[in-house]
């Protein structure tokens, strides 16, 4: 009776701490253990990369470490503007990734479904409304380029901080191997048990079935505001990019994906 109100207050004061880098730094320690998995910035962290969840965050990470001579300390997958807050103040190299609003809340909707539409779409808002004074301290690229040309982001990464990291080649190969490193990262978390495809990090047939269900409640007018709020951020963070920020429009909602 309480689970889900429960899980959605948990949620929302999760969202809440994740934009103060002091308080947030208490509760990351407690995520950390799996060597790739959610890691805090330190002084010693060679490069972040954060995204709102469901934006590309494993995949960047994996093919980040994966053109490396050597493991770079990368602070990752919290999810929160906190880290990118530090890596600003600390001059450390960072990396957000954004993406479409709709798309990601509703990846993000399917995966937790305890949180309501409203809920993610609020989330995603102020993730983003948060770093939009500190956003000339990172790069910013778009779901789709760190999907489709991950080299090039990270060609702008070492262009902006100067540094030598190695640059991943986006073919077939690659990218097929990331994933089946995800999956083997996936599998070994999940006690050796394939994973369930709503929470799989990489593109999933049974994922992208739903998503139409989802967006089409996301079309509904008592979310217009938020939906018009989230689609300038995104276009101006896509604008900074470098990308065409043009949002394709289906019964109130993008279409992108």
């Amino acid at each position: 009776m309480f689970y889900r109100p429960y899980r959605k207050l948990r949620y929302e004061i999760r969202c809440i701490a994740s934009l103060h880098p002091l308080l947030y730094d208490r509760l990351a320690r407690l995520k950390e253990g799996d060597a790739d998995g959610p890691t805090r910035v330190t002084r010693h962290t060679g490069l972040v990369i954060e995204a709102f969840p469901r934006s590309g965050n494993t995949f960047a990470y994996f093919a980040f470490q994966s053109s490396q001579p050597e493991c770079v300390r990368v602070a990752h997958h919290l999810h929160a503007p906190a880290q990118l807050v530090r890596a600003a103040h600390w001059g450390i190299p960072a990396l957000l990734i954004v993406r479409d609003p709709l798309d990601a809340v509703c990846s993000f909707v399917q995966r937790e479904p305890v949180v309501s539409l409203r809920q993610g779409l609020r989330s995603w808002i102020r993730f983003h409304r948060s770093l939009v004074r500190h956003r000339h301290h990172f790069v910013v690229a778009t779901f789709d380029q760190a999907m489709t040309d991950f080299g090039s982001v990270m060609q702008r990464v070492n262009r902006r901080f100067a540094t030598t990291f190695g640059v991943f080649e986006h073919d077939s190969g690659n990218t097929a191997a990331c994933f089946r490193a995800i999956d083997e990262r996936n599998t070994r978390l999940s006690g050796g048990v394939a994973p369930d495809e709503s929470g799989v990090a990489r593109p999933s047939a049974v994922r992208n079935a739903a998503k139409a269900v989802l967006k089409a409640a996301l079309a509904v007018d008592a979310l217009a505001a938020l939906r018009e709020e989230a689609s300038c951020l995104y276009h101006d963070y896509a604008v900074q990019a470098g990308e065409d920020a043009g949002i394709a429009q289906t019964p109130g909602v993008d279409a992108r994906r």
